[in-house]
């Protein structure tokens, strides 16, 4: 929890002049407390309930991934991700726009880099 909390701070820090929006599947809190992190699961419940985070309704189609794409698509957004969501391209061609897409990593020393992705075509 304290490295996404970073991830957040880093990418408010990289993009100042938008509005940072993380998006969580709603099985992250049941997969923290199955490995026993309830303190990290508790973390993650104050996340949500001061909207630092948000996940999706109960119900919704496709979970984490078509919620993000859905908020992202209706405020010209970038998505901040590994994912290249082949799957999602047909629903969601600016995918494939630069700026729109962004993967991350991680490193001890030289902190988050981001780097902008180009989504991977999807091939039927």
């Amino acid at each position: 929890m304290a490295r996404l909390r970073d991830a957040i701070e880093a990418a408010a820090n990289k993009w100042p002049e938008r509005t940072i929006i993380t998006v969580v599947d709603r099985s992250m809190s049941r997969h923290l407390e199955g490995k026993g992190e309830h303190a990290q699961a508790a973390d993650l419940q104050e996340m949500i309930a001061s909207s630092v985070v948000i996940e999706p309704p109960p119900g919704h189609p496709g979970r984490a991934d078509t919620f993000l794409l859905m908020i992202a698509s209706e405020n010209n957004g970038l998505v901040l991700s590994n994912d290249s969501y082949k799957e999602f391209q047909h629903q969601f061609p600016w995918l494939s726009d630069e700026d729109r897409l962004y993967g991350y990593t991680f490193h001890p020393t030289l902190g988050w880099k981001f780097t902008p992705r180009f989504a991977v075509k999807f091939r039927a």
